[in-house]
């Protein structure tokens, strides 16, 4: 997985693949990412239930205020 440092919700976006994660746009209510304010860890939940441990997808600072707002889908 990714580490980025310097990500600031304020200022910059994720922009993830359409090939895994749905049509070019805003993230989709459906698609079910995780971030770990504790960890930083942002993380893709497969089977929606949060049962099973996440795909990691990255790690960013911990404590960020970061909602569906910040991640885009390209």
């Amino acid at each position: 997985a990714d580490r980025i440092g310097d990500f600031d919700p304020a200022q910059d976006r994720l922009l993830l693949t359409h090939l895994a994660f749905g049509p070019p746009g805003p993230i989709a209510p459906g698609v079910r990412l995780t971030y770990d304010a504790a960890t930083g860890v942002l993380a893709f939940d497969a089977d929606g239930a949060g049962g099973a441990p996440g795909l990691r997808l990255a790690t960013l600072a911990a404590g960020l205020d970061l909602s569906g707002a910040e991640i885009l889908i390209g």
